[in-house]
């Protein structure tokens, strides 16, 4: 249901300059509310 949420954690690695994020569906749809970026140093 829709009361139903979590977070989720994901280590990419993003080249200086324009970046492009693809997100699919697996089994069931997602709906993303929010987006962080860090900086892992």
């Amino acid at each position: 249901g829709w009361n139903i949420w979590g977070a989720s954690m994901s280590r990419v690695n993003l080249n200086q300059g324009a970046n492009t994020l693809t997100f699919k569906k697996g089994l069931n749809f997602a709906e993303i509310d929010a987006l962080d970026v860090f900086l892992d140093e």
